[in-house]
């Protein structure tokens, strides 16, 4: 999480396919860690505890600002 943390006013604007596939990225690395590939995507999240990278920067745009 410590890259996707940095900065995030600068990267939040971003192309649509991007921002999609960092969080790709993140589905596959919680889809590891938890070992489930067969559970939806924001079970995976709840269980992890861990909102959409979107609301993520949002609330560290709020907190910088």
């Amino acid at each position: 999480m410590s890259h996707s943390n940095y900065c995030p006013a600068v990267w939040h604007f971003c192309k649509i396919s991007d921002i999609k596939k960092i969080e790709n990225i993140q589905k596959g690395a919680l889809r590891y860690i938890i070992k489930d590939y067969s559970c939806p995507y924001t079970e995976l999240r709840n269980m992890a505890c861990k909102p959409l990278l979107y609301e993520h920067r949002m609330k560290l745009i709020m907190i910088e600002i």
